[in-house]
Parts: C-alpha cells; sequence; structure tokens
C-alpha cells in the first residue's frame, strides 16, 4: 500500500468484501471518501496501533464480518467510475477559481496576463 493517498486496489478489495486495513492518510481525505475506522474500514495511524487494531479484530470475528460487509455495500454503492469522476470533481471544485479571478489577483500585484 502507498503512503499518502488512497489507492484504487482499497475500494476493490472493499468491493470484494475484503475487510481493509490500511494507513490513515488524512482526516480531510478520509471525510470526502466517507470511510469510516471500523465501520467500513480499518485505518492505523503508526505500527503500534496496527498491531493493536489486528490483535483487537482477531478476538472479534463479528466485528470483521461487520466491517467487511460495510465496506463492499459502501464500495460497491459509492466507487463506480461515474461516481467517482462526480466525486472528484465535487472535492475540486470549491478550491478552483475562475481563470478571470486567477488574472485579477496576478494584476492586483502588477503582472500582466
Amino acid at each position: 500500500m502507498g503512503r499518502g493517498y488512497y489507492q484504487d486496489k482499497i475500494f476493490a478489495a472493499m468491493a470484494a468484501g475484503c475487510m481493509v486495513i490500511c494507513p490513515h492518510q488524512s482526516a480531510y481525505e478520509a471525510k470526502c471518501l466517507g470511510l469510516a475506522d471500523m465501520q467500513n474500514i480499518v485505518l492505523f495511524d503508526d505500527d503500534k496501533q496496527f498491531f493493536d487494531k489486528l490483535t483487537f479484530l482477531n478476538q472479534k470475528p463479528e466485528l470483521v464480518a461487520h466491517v467487511s460487509t460495510n465496506g463492499q455495500v459502501y464500495a460497491e454503492k459509492h466507487f463506480q467510475a461515474f461516481e467517482l469522476g462526480c466525486r472528484a470533481g465535487r472535492m475540486v471544485e470549491a478550491p478552483m477559481r475562475r481563470i478571470r479571478d486567477y488574472r485579477l489577483g496576478l494584476s492586483v500585484f502588477g503582472m500582466r496576463w
């Protein structure tokens, strides 16, 4: 698993009904993607937390089944190609500005477009 972003293989594994345990990237990204720790995915911050959660989950097979099922349902509903495209657009829409606003900002600093 790469660090710094959630990869497609995570969502493919969720859609296949696997319980996914992966590094927690950022609270904002997890929230935008709808990832809920111990609800539809298992997230960890460091090696100690990884082993603690793994030990806990080994003692709770019903929780593993719950997380797997919730992850599968969530991935099948929210991570189809079209839905992903729409969601990505909504995520970047707010921070992006129109080119006209960009030009105005440059002119304030004496730059010409």
